[in-house]
């Protein structure tokens, strides 16, 4: 081989390696995504071992092995029950109570149709009477239920557990101090947490959102251990998914209130588990939302 072939094949060679390193697709995201590969192969070295791939892979659940079966009944009895019943009752004085629910008007059929994502509200705050009705239809307790079931709700929840909660950071509405409430579903009333110490944008990502209109902010908390010893690692899958309804009933009540709601899934989740004062071991942040009128 002379020369001018010798460099002819590394110069091949050079370029095999710069495209391999520029263009090969590590990503598993690669077959569902529009992302080029340049980007693809940066991301890939990082997120090759992602923990939800690691939970997916590990996650098991076998119906039929004794312990599981034994949790199930368990928790399905009926001292289990009254326990849960007695548990779910919250005793505080200082909570707000919210006001009596006024009838909704609308269909669910318009409601469907049209729901969206809303990045642009209206300068006015929203009410006291409409964050009541919102809460009680879309997540407040329907009655006692019957004796051998838990207090039913407009949304369902694994083993009637119900781990899910909401925090809300509320700005401007007259009956109330402004700061962070948690909303208590058997008492119809929101607990007063305390005062905002960071700024809107360093709690969830507001890109593209107007955020000086934003006067209601939303967190669904889980609690991990209402049905973990139930459920083991199935209550992590339960709860997100009772998040998700928990907050489509939520957008479908706001939207006969002319609430709109954008979901937003870039939480700082340090800075907001610390600023509604929940640890982030046993109770995590795992989804969030800014609402308010529509424009």
């Amino acid at each position: 081989m002379n020369k001018e072939e010798n460099t002819k094949k590394e110069t091949e060679i050079r370029n095999a390696r710069r495209f391999k390193d520029n263009s090969l697709i590590i990503s598993s995201a690669s077959n569902s995504t529009i992302i080029g590969s340049n980007t693809l192969n940066y991301q890939g070295r990082f997120y090759s071992d992602l923990i939800s791939e690691t939970f997916l892979l590990n996650f098991k659940s076998n119906n039929n092995m004794p312990d599981f079966a034994n949790s199930i009944s368990m928790y399905s009895g009926e001292n289990a029950i009254s326990s849960m019943r007695v548990s779910n009752k919250e005793d505080d004085p200082d909570a707000v109570s919210l006001l009596k629910p006024k009838k909704l008007k609308g269909l669910l059929e318009t409601a469907l149709l049209g729901r969206r994502s809303v990045r642009r509200f209206s300068s006015r705050s929203i009410s006291f009477q409409d964050l009541s009705n919102l809460l009680f239809y879309a997540l407040g307790v329907k009655g006692e239920g019957e004796p051998e079931r838990i207090f039913p709700r407009s949304y369902p929840s694994g083993g009637g557990f119900y781990p899910i909660y909401l925090y809300l950071y509320i700005e401007d509405m007259e009956e109330i101090a402004s700061g962070y409430y948690k909303y208590q579903p058997y008492s119809n009333s929101i607990k007063f947490i305390g005062k905002r110490t960071k700024e809107k944008h360093e709690l969830v990502n507001l890109k593209g959102i107007d955020e000086e209109n934003v006067h209601l902010m939303g967190f669904w908390v889980y609690e991990r251990r209402r049905n973990a010893m139930k459920y083991g690692d199935l209550g992590v899958t339960m709860g997100i998914f009772e998040a998700g309804m928990a907050a489509q009933t939520l957008e479908l009540v706001g939207y006969h209130l002319g609430i709109g709601f954008c979901d937003l899934g870039g939480i700082e989740k340090r800075n907001v588990e610390k600023e509604i004062k929940i640890d982030g071991l046993d109770t995590h942040v795992i989804g969030s939302f800014v609402a308010g009128l529509e424009v």
